[in-house]
This record gives C-alpha cells, structure tokens and sequence, in this order.
C-alpha cells in the first residue's frame, strides 16, 4: 500500500474547507436562533452585551455581531406571548441594561415586581432590550427585531448623546450593514458612517468572513451554562463613586460653547423617533428622558456632569420636550427625578435603590399607556 503524499493531502483539505465555506455561503444558515438559551437554560433577562473579564473565546467583542442569536439567548424568546400577558420593551442604553447592576437589581426587574395590573387585567412584564452605548440607530435595530415578539407598549428611554451619530455606532453598523442600509433607506435616516457600508455578497457569507461571528455565538452559549448555574451573566464590576466636582470647560462632542448652539440643534436627529413610530406600527411608543447625575461641587455652575455642559444639555431638553409636544407623542422629563446619591460609575447608571425610583416613575405612565 502507498505510503500517503503529503501534498495531496494538503491538496484534498484545502478542496474540503473550500467546498464546505461555499456550501455555508450558500445555504447562509441562521446558526444565531440555535441556542441553549430557553431550552437547556432559561433565557437571561437582558442582552449579552458586556465584555467578560476572562474572556478567552471571544476576546473582548461586544455580541452585537448577530443579533438573532442576541434575541435567542433572551427570555423573551422564551414561547408564544401569553393570553393574559401585557408585554412592555425598553430600549435605550447601558443605564436601562443595568451596566453596574446583578439581573435582578435592572429596571425591567424593578418594574415587574411591583405586579402591575392594567385595567383590562392583563399582567404587565417588562422586558430589557437595551443595549450599552446610546445610539438612535442602535435602538431601531432593536425595535425591528422586537416587533416579531408582539409588544403591546414600546418604552423608549433617551439622552442627548442618543440623537447624535458617534463612534460608538460603530459596534453596531458594521455588523449589522444589510439592516442599517435597510432603515436608512426606508426612513431616509441621517447616519454618516453608513455611507461606508456595503450589502453583504456571497463571499461575506462563508465562514473564513463569518469566523468571528462564529466564535462569539459559540461563546456567549460557554457563558449561558455560568448563567444557567449562577444566575451571573456577565462580570460586574465594582462601582466607583462619582465626583461632585466637574471639569471647567463647556466643550461638548467638539461644540466649543454656547456659540456652538446652532451646530448642536443641527446635529440633533429627533428624525429617528419618526422611524421608531413608524416601525412600531399600532404598537404606542412611550419616552421619557434619562435621569442624570447632577454634580453640586466645583465648576457646577458650568456642568451638570462630565458628560454634559449646562448649555447643551438645557437646549436639549429644550427642543426635545418641543419636538415631542409638537408631535403630541407621550414623554416625560425624568432628568432631575434621581437624587444624585443613587448614582454610581457615570452619570446615567444607577443603584438598585435609583433603579427602584426610576420603576415608580415609570408604573404610573405605563398603566395609563395600558388603559387609552
């Protein structure tokens, strides 16, 4: 019997992992909705969207890479709506996932604890869709994803820094390009970056392209079974407390001063609260304004926080509560309803005790929302 020639069996390997990434290409199976999430464990309450501390599979990437798998991993996705079920989603940011905060401790939680009971006697269950980073484009993604899970109230939670394109968009464009060209299109959406996308070809398809994402879906399922075990789906890091004293400066995203106002109001896209009402359809869409750390200390008079400068801020809240009359769309300014005691890390998160608050505020309007 001949001895086997190594180059023919490089040859014939290199044939099979060919074959194979075209057949993958080909067939573009959505491997993101197998997930031991809701079967082997239960779902977990909100997205995997923050990095792990030890993390040797996906090495610090954010799971925003394939957002079916983001939803299988989700209690949500758990079985059919139930009959006598309200279902309430937050969108919004890393405050509303609950960045510093155990699952139990997130506003979603908070909200569901108080048993609410809407007048026509279905039970109200808040659901966390929120992801870190504020990002109109990033919500939307969400919020079209979500519809398939038939919501009945859309609750949207958002800060000045939501309506302005950043760097942190770049998390989720660049993974979700067919999606984000889609809404761009649909609802002539103002997203810079999105000029640097392409539609996803066959090539994109295959699995030497799809490698990464591979890899943090098969992670995130590693992850599932500490869930499943310890109720832990992501490493909390120990909070540091907030100054009280601000920086002297006023410059904002490269908005120097108050003489920059014109560019700050242009630059804000409220636009993107047309496409969220027009992707929820029947379904009512409630906002309300982040609560935010206000700083009493050195240069306070200047900024509320480190995040924001007095005269950006006073604008926004200016033109948004403007927009939102004008539109006649339900919204409430909670930005000042969070003593500043109750915030920890930055100055949109919040204790459990601020979470609490923040649920309390919140019952009431999505009871009324309930019973319209």
């Amino acid at each position: 019997m001949p001895e086997p020639h190594p180059l023919r069996i490089a040859l014939k390997a290199l044939i099979l992992f060919a074959l194979v990434n075209l057949a993958f290409a080909y067939f573009n199976p959505t491997m993101g909705r197998f997930s031991i999430f809701n079967h082997l464990v239960r779902g977990r309450l909100r997205f995997p969207a923050q990095t792990q501390l030890v993390d040797q599979f996906n090495q610090g990437v954010l799971s925003f890479q394939d957002i079916d798998a983001m939803f299988a991993s989700h209690v949500i996705s758990a079985g059919p709506k139930p009959a006598d079920e309200y279902r309430v989603i937050l969108l919004g940011d890393s405050s509303i996932w609950g960045y510093a905060l155990q699952p139990p401790d997130i506003l979603s939680e908070q909200i569901n604890k108080m048993n609410l009971v809407t007048c026509g006697g279905k039970t109200v269950m808040a659901y966390d869709l929120a992801y870190p980073l504020p990002s109109f484009m990033r919500d939307l993604l969400i919020l079209d994803q979500a519809r398939q899970y038939q919501p009945d109230l859309v609750v949207w939670p958002v800060t000045l820094l939501t309506f302005l394109t950043n760097d942190s968009d770049r998390f989720f464009l660049i993974y979700q390009s067919d999606r984000v060209l889609q809404l761009v299109k649909t609802y002539h959406l103002k997203v810079p970056a999105a000029s640097h996308l392409h539609s996803s070809g066959f090539w994109d398809h295959t699995i030497l392209v799809q490698r990464s994402r591979i890899k943090v879906v098969f992670a995130d399922q590693l992850y599932g079974l500490r869930w499943g075990a310890t109720g832990l789906d992501a490493d909390v890091l120990s909070a540091m407390p907030l100054s009280n004293d601000v920086a002297s400066n006023s410059v904002y995203y490269g908005f120097n001063s108050p003489d920059d106002l014109s560019g700050l109001v242009q630059s804000l896209q409220f636009s993107a609260l047309d496409a969220g009402q027009k992707l929820a359809g029947n379904v009512p869409v409630y906002y309300f304004n982040e609560p935010i750390f206000i700083a009493g200390g050195k240069n306070s008079s200047i900024r509320y926080n480190k995040y924001y400068p007095r005269w950006a801020y006073d604008e926004y809240r200016t033109r948004i509560g403007q927009w939102m009359a004008e539109q006649n769309l339900p919204y409430d300014d909670f930005w000042n309803i969070i003593p500043p005691s109750e915030f920890i890390d930055t100055p949109l998160h919040l204790t459990p005790e601020g979470e609490h608050q923040l649920a309390e505020k919140l019952a009431p309007a999505i009871l009324k929302m309930a019973c319209k």
